[in-house]
């Protein structure tokens, strides 16, 4: 059976809903001919220069990523700017690139599901519900462990179901027990307020800023920075293995390289 670009992204879109997407994103086929028969596809987090290398060594006809590329509008294709070199290089080889990125986060098993379900949290539903979408979609999610555990052995069980070397911390003390976890993947802070108002222990999310963090202090609500990469990186397995189970006329592989922006030194 042949596989088009059209064809995935009715699968992705079966999945995340572009209508979900907010306001100011920029969702679904970003790049190709619709008609384009696809044998060999690229999952990853962002289409960068590596990721575009790769999927050319690999002879892939498309990437889906959750980050989307353009994410502004462009106003010039050049090789001068970093947009314009990556979508030349895409268009001079025939890869298709498809985003799903705040719809997918919205999604009922998208991103931020994809992390509750690893972090075995119980009781799960969206933190800030979007019932127009399906009983169950919505930005962020909240549900409870197991069993209350401390801070600390929580912090470690985030490392470990990520795979993420560190995370940063907000809270008064490390000697408290959590039960009740909220999370958004990626950018959260603006959730937060949703997250102390139903009686969160902990807010799991990423790239907290000073002044949110300062706020939380007041409200006895433990943050946890997982990074932006460090809560999405997920999301490149989960879409690979999304699309390996609608058939078996495509090899999908998923960008084997990728790593968070930031170091510690």
């Amino acid at each position: 059976m042949d596989i088009t670009v059209s064809q995935i992204c009715r699968w992705m879109e079966e999945w995340a809903d572009p209508t979900m997407a907010e306001s100011y994103d920029n969702v679904g086929l970003l790049i190709g001919r619709c008609d384009r028969k696809v044998k060999t596809l690229v999952t990853a987090l962002d289409a960068t220069e590596a990721v575009i290398a790769y999927a050319i060594e690999k002879d892939a006809q498309m990437i889906v990523t959750h980050h989307p590329m353009p994410f502004r509008p462009v106003r010039r294709i050049t090789d001068e700017s970093r947009d314009g070199g990556r979508i030349l290089s895409l268009a001079e080889h025939q890869i298709a690139l498809y985003a799903a990125h705040t719809n997918l986060d919205c999604a009922i098993g998208g991103t931020n599901d994809m992390v509750a379900r690893r972090l075995g949290l119980l009781g799960v539903h969206p933190l800030v519900p979007k019932p127009e979408f399906g009983q169950g979609a919505g930005m962020g999610r909240i549900g409870t462990l197991p069993e209350a555990v401390k801070l600390e052995t929580f912090l470690d069980h985030v490392k470990r179901t990520l795979a993420i070397p560190y995370v940063r911390v907000v809270s008064g003390t490390i000697d408290r027990a959590v039960l009740r976890v909220a999370l958004c993947t990626g950018s959260g802070m603006e959730f937060v307020q949703n997250a102390y108002e139903q009686k969160a222990d902990v807010y799991l999310t990423g790239d907290i800023t000073y002044h949110g963090a300062e706020e939380a202090l007041t409200m006895d609500m433990v943050l946890v920075d997982g990074g932006h990469y460090g809560t999405e990186q997920i999301a490149a397995e989960e879409i690979r293995e999304y699309l390996m189970g609608k058939t078996s006329d495509l090899k999908v592989i998923r960008y084997p390289s990728g790593q968070d922006v930031f170091q510690i030194c």
